[in-house]
């Protein structure tokens, strides 16, 4: 059996709670040969290369 609220939570409250539970949006930088946007620390997708 489940439990059950004794309260109903206020509108207030709920979006209070989830003002945190955003998602992140991804960090990219210039590729440093090709100049393409890509993720840091990872290859380049375009040209393959790896710098930091």
């Amino acid at each position: 059996m489940a439990a059950t609220p004794k309260r109903r939570i206020s509108n207030t409250r709920r979006k209070h709670r989830r003002v945190n539970l955003k998602v992140a949006v991804s960090q990219t930088k210039p590729c440093l040969k090709c100049k393409k946007q890509t993720r840091p620390h990872t290859t380049c997708e375009n040209c393959g290369t790896y710098n930091r």
